[in-house]
Parts: structure tokens; sequence; C-alpha cells
């Protein structure tokens, strides 16, 4: 398992390949997190940062933070369907959390039980039933932290 880091370029964003950008938007299509017509996502949501997982040479996860609402840190997580329930999503987690401090915000479905649980063992915690994304009703969970003095 190699876990890669997406290098900044010179004027603050980032270097994607076209070729991993193509196996990136398949693996958020496959998990339902994007609309299947969305061909050039990650290059509209322009990550801050982006943390890819692969296994034998193949994407199987992938995960970091987008800035909304001009301000707001929101984390992304896409896993494998093949990888999933096996620790990566935490591992990928607990990548992004490790390079950034402060507030990070993330939504999931109000049905899905197992992310909310994995979440919440990662420190987050639910705010509020948030909007429909896709069709599904979701939670906005925060996760915050701050480095020791």
């Amino acid at each position: 398992m190699k876990i890669s880091v997406t290098k900044e370029t010179k004027n603050g964003g980032l270097l994607i390949k076209k070729a991993e950008e193509k196996q990136m938007n398949k693996l958020t299509i496959s998990c339902g997190l994007i609309p299947k017509n969305k061909s050039s996502y990650f290059q509209e949501i322009k990550p801050k940062l982006l943390i890819k997982l692969y296994e034998k040479n193949k994407l199987i996860g992938v995960s970091g933070l987008i800035t909304r609402h001009f301000f707001f840190n929101s984390l992304f997580l896409a896993v494998d369907k093949e990888y999933q329930r096996k620790g990566y999503g935490t591992k990928l987690v607990k990548e992004v959390l490790k390079r950034k401090k402060g507030l990070v915000f993330l939504t999931v479905g109000l049905n899905n039980h197992s992310a909310l649980k994995i979440y919440g063992k990662l420190g987050f915690f639910k705010l509020i039933p948030w909007r429909k994304i896709l069709g599904v009703k979701t939670n906005l969970m925060a996760h915050f932290w701050l480095p020791e003095i």
C-alpha cells in the first residue's frame, strides 16, 4: 500500500495529471459522490489537499480538502467498493487530519450509520441535519483540532 500526496505548484494550485484525474473521477462516481456526468470534478473543486492511496499501482482511495463558502475546509473521501470496510478510508482521513489543523467539515448521509460511527471515532461530531446532496439527506459534521502548545 502506498500513500501519495499531490504537491502544490508555485501558484498554490495542485498539479493533477489528466490520467490520474480520470481515475479519481471514476472512483468518486462509483462511490456515488459526484454525478455521472461530471468529467472534470477535481479541476472544478480545486482541492487544497489531495491524498491518494494505491494498492499495487491501482488507485483505491482518494481524500482531501476543498474550500467551501470562501473559507470552510470540507473533507471528501472515496474508497473503491472492493476495498471498503478494510480500514483504508480511516487511514486516508487520518492522513488528511495530520496535515490540517483547525476546523474541518464534512457531510454524510443520515442513514449511513457505518460512516457516522467511523467519523465519530475519528473525532468528528454531528452538528445539524444538512441539505440533500445527490438526493440523499445528510448530516453536517465537524472536526476541530489544535496543536499542543
